[in-house]
């Protein structure tokens, strides 16, 4: 999801602005997503049809440059949903990649998808609270699992919240306007921009000599 998501915000772009944006996010960190991986990844993924795989020439050099397909949109929409609902699993890692990645769905899918997880999550939260009633399980195993559960009382919370916020407007989704952020002067991203407006052009060249490999 990161890498096709990162693809779908910068496209067309090379694999070392995928693995430089990505370690700017410190995926190694949170997602133990390994920078090594990164190009292994996009690999898979054009062989998977995910992404369209472009050879470009710039400068004095061959680069490859990369768009997501139809499919890949479509796979990157489903893995977003369920990183938000929660559907697979509450694993909290998932949750903070996906909410990068909420904007290109539409609200209604947004506030769809937050419901099932205030779902999901409340069923979680009692299956703990049946758990830790339960007498026959030993005292610090029933203390343990209350640590657990302070954390998905916290998430139900902030989820029951976000969800009220959403249904008032709050954020901008896909087919919105009017967001007022963004990035600053210097940022890096402003140069993807202007390399994938290069790459575009390059593109639309090849497409049309009808001599492009993808």
């Amino acid at each position: 999801m990161l890498v096709l998501g990162v693809v779908s915000l910068f496209q067309p772009m090379n694999g070392y602005q995928v693995l430089r944006e990505l370690n700017s996010w410190y995926v190694e960190d949170w997602a133990q997503v390994k920078p090594g991986s990164i190009y292994s990844m996009l690999n898979s993924l054009s062989k998977q049809g995910m992404l369209h795989r472009h050879e470009l020439a710039e400068a004095d050099r061959a680069v490859a440059v990369y768009e997501v397909s139809e499919s890949g949109e479509r796979e990157l929409g489903d893995l977003v949903r369920v990183g938000l609902d929660g559907s697979r699993g509450l694993d909290p890692v998932m949750f903070h990649a996906t909410m990068s990645f909420a904007p290109t769905l539409q609200r209604a899918e947004v506030i769809a998808a937050v419901v099932r997880r205030i779902e999901n999550v409340t069923r979680y939260r009692d299956g703990l609270v049946s758990k830790i009633s339960n007498d026959s399980m030993p005292s610090h195993v029933r203390h343990a699992l209350t640590l657990p559960l302070a954390q998905t009382e916290a998430e139900l919370a902030w989820v029951t919240e976000f969800r009220t916020l959403l249904d008032g407007g709050y954020l901008w989704f896909a087919g919105e306007s009017g967001d007022p952020w963004e990035p600053p002067p210097e940022d890096a991203g402003w140069e993807m921009v202007a390399q994938a407006q290069r790459y575009q052009k390059l593109i639309a060249e090849r497409r049309k000599s009808g001599d492009i490999q993808t």
